[in-house]
């Protein structure tokens, strides 16, 4: 018992001096410090109110709570089906497996539980499983032309303008993290990660690590230049979220009604509706005519 409470209390001076460090003002209490008998780890203590995670994922990756107006580019096919369906598909991340998504978080991090195999998969895979979201970017970003060709099917597809606030404890709104392991200071996550491994010998768990990595994406792939922020929600194994789910694996999604209260997670109004530079003007103000739900929203040809 001695000893766990040495180990919980080298932590807790850790935790405090990296805050500091890092500027955060946050009143921590020691009792949200779990050090487990015989293991190798020391956790955030899930009865607490988990006030070192949501600080740090604050520090790195601040909320946005207030309405917001960003943009969501997609293809011909994503913009009939918005049109048609009056919904917004949240995809599974696993989707995007394959790009970074995730396992890049994992790595540089040094989440050994998340990145070793479990069942010929990686653990993070089976984190990835519950989360979703949707991509967006500022209304009038600053690579146009990148958005148009990358995400618009080479600027065929169409731009949509979405007013958005988030139903709190819900959903998270939240900017992309771009981050260089080489280039950028370690993230508060890292630094607190090594010292407590190098000082007590044990890995630190928080909570909500699978959230986290959802924002984080590497620099140099030119991910950096979508100035990207994700619409993010996680289905727990029940509840509303889970009911929702349409599909399995990579393929699955969650649709969310267009319209303000039409959805429990976040409000979404249509404001406006931007054909592409190279996209059919003409047949998507026709599949605006034929969906009234949508009419209200500015239409425009970039």
């Amino acid at each position: 018992m001695h000893h766990t409470m040495l180990i919980q209390r080298q932590v807790f001076g850790i935790i405090k001096e990296e805050f500091v460090r890092a500027g955060l003002k946050t009143v921590l209490d020691i009792n949200d410090i779990l050090v487990p008998l015989n293991s190798n780890v020391v956790i955030e203590n899930t009865s607490s109110n988990g006030l070192i995670s949501e600080s740090i994922i604050e520090h790195h990756f601040p909320k946005i709570t207030t309405e917001v107006e960003l943009a969501h580019f997609t293809d011909y096919k994503g913009c009939k089906g918005i049109i048609e369906s009056g919904e917004l598909q949240l995809a599974s991340i696993l989707k995007w497996i394959s790009e970074s998504e995730f396992r890049s978080f994992a790595e540089t991090h040094g989440l050994h539980d998340y990145s070793e195999s479990s069942n010929g998969d990686p653990y993070y895979k089976t984190l990835m499983c519950d989360l979703f979201y949707a991509s967006f970017t500022k209304r009038e970003p600053n690579n146009l032309t990148d958005m148009w060709d990358t995400y618009a099917e080479r600027g065929t597809g169409a731009k949509f303008v979405f007013k958005m606030k988030v139903v709190q404890q819900r959903s998270e709104l939240r900017p992309i993290l771009y981050h260089s392991s080489s280039k950028n200071p370690p993230t508060l996550i890292k630094s607190l990660s090594d010292r407590i491994f190098n000082e007590c010998g044990r890995h630190f768990v928080m909570r909500g690590i699978s959230r986290i990595g959802a924002f984080y994406l590497p620099m140099g792939y030119g991910y950096e230049l979508e100035d990207e922020s994700r619409l993010l929600v996680k289905a727990w194994d029940t509840g509303s979220a889970r009911n929702l789910i349409i599909g399995n694996g990579d393929e699955a999604y969650l649709p969310l009604k267009i319209g303000k209260s039409k959805n429990e997670f976040c409000d979404l109004e249509l404001v406006e509706v931007q054909s592409g530079p190279k996209s059919d003007v003409d047949n998507i103000r026709q599949l605006l005519t034929q969906n009234p739900w949508s009419q209200r929203a500015l239409f425009s040809a970039a």
